[in-house]
């Protein structure tokens, strides 16, 4: 099922912030979710296919493969929020493999390149060294940048540039193909053959066919200098063209499936919703990915409306520990610290006393140097409980 198009500020509000260390000054936006918007957010809940757009033409092809523990779960929102900033160069988390920091640093100067370039000592800079010292602008794993997305940024970049967030979240816009869940077999388990089953043979089979078909200019799969300028039409034209061949049912000959599972038709996502004329009234952090990876669905439920609710001021982002965290901005001063054991268990640490956290809801809390542990738990305490708990920490350094 095709959503209609989303621009970028129904679903967002750009947060500035300073840069990090050795990074350039541009590198300084994250999105926030926008509270109490109209949005349909079942129909962006679960796995799917989805198209990124700057002034309706598609630079990116995704996918989401749901939650954890279940692949019709979890919001494809945390990852076009990291989208919107990564793709455009203005995440201070923006990093590169070594490769890719090589052929920016060849490419011919521009804006953002030569920031870049400036960041990390110059177009000449020894770059053996530079990957051997650790630049945090170079990642040996999980890098969240690519040349390409550099390269679309550049092209784009009087638009993307600092001081022109609020049109550039008007004309970049996101749509949405789920998995339709009324056509999963009764009683399927979402255990880790079936989600992977479900990504792996359906929707990056999708995704190759659209990345193949519409050449987006951000993906690894295109070749620098064959990108297009695909519509939302072609894009939909080519999703009906993708799924004319059933997708192949689950087989227990490729992985550990129960024998009805095994017999059954695959779930396909409904074609004739996607003929529909659309109302016109689309890569995660390592960090966030890791942490995500721990919840269960009421985890995770618990840690997008955190990501919805966080005022001006306060934001949401994650460190590869994995832990996420809730900071003060600008400064970027940690607040709060939340920590998940590998059954999904959270924990939280704040900067202040123990009387603080247990005044707001949170029961026995120990109090350690410098910070105080408490046990979270998503059935029983609010994410406003949370952001509360980060205001009084910046109340009392205030």
């Amino acid at each position: 099922m095709l959503s209609r198009p989303y621009q970028a500020d129904e679903l967002f509000r750009p947060a500035p912030h300073g840069p990090k260390s050795d990074r350039p000054d541009h590198m300084n936006l994250s999105a926030h979710r926008r509270p109490g918007r109209a949005i349909d957010m079942a129909s962006l809940r679960g796995a799917g296919v989805y198209g990124l757009f700057l002034d309706g033409a598609l630079f990116y092809v995704g996918i989401y493969s749901g939650a954890k523990t279940d692949s019709m779960a979890g919001s494809v929102l945390t990852r076009w929020r990291l989208h919107l900033t990564y793709q455009t160069l203005r995440s201070p988390n923006v990093c590169f493999t070594a490769a890719d920091v090589a052929r920016i640093l060849d490419d011919a100067p521009n804006a953002p390149f030569d920031a870049i370039a400036g960041a990390l000592g110059g177009r000449e800079v020894d770059r053996g060294a530079l990957a051997a010292q650790g630049h945090p602008l170079i990642e040996t794993t999980g890098a969240s940048c690519t040349y390409r997305k550099a390269r679309f940024a550049a092209r784009n970049w009087d638009l993307l540039r600092p001081g022109r967030e609020d049109e550039m979240f008007a004309r970049i816009s996101f749509v949405y193909a789920r998995l339709d869940p009324a056509a999963l077999p009764v009683g399927v388990p979402m255990d880790r053959a079936h989600r992977q089953w479900i990504k792996y043979k359906w929707l990056e089979r999708c995704e190759r066919h659209l990345i193949d078909a519409l050449k987006p200019i951000c993906n690894k799969e295109t070749a620098v200098g064959t990108e297009q300028q695909a519509t939302l039409d072609d894009f939909r034209r080519e999703l009906i063209e993708a799924l004319k061949e059933p997708l192949p049912p689950y087989s227990s000959k490729d992985a550990s499936v129960s024998a009805d599972l095994a017999s059954t038709e695959a779930p396909t996502v409904a074609a004739e919703h996607i003929a529909e004329p659309v109302d016109t009234d689309d890569s995660c952090a390592p960090g966030e990915i890791a942490f995500r990876a721990r919840l269960d669905p009421p985890g995770e439920a618990f840690l997008d409306e955190l990501d919805l609710i966080a005022p001006a001021g306060i934001e949401l982002d994650y460190v590869g520990i994995p832990q996420a965290r809730l900071y003060r901005e600008p400064g970027h001063a940690v607040l709060v610290k939340i920590t998940a054991t590998s059954r999904g268990v959270l924990r939280g640490y704040a900067r202040t006393g123990a009387g603080v956290v247990q005044a707001l809801g949170f029961a026995d809390p120990v109090e350690k140097p410098g910070w105080t542990d408490f046990a979270i738990d998503p059935a029983i305490h609010q994410p406003t409980a949370l952001i509360a708990l980060a205001g009084a920490v910046i109340g009392g350094s205030a």
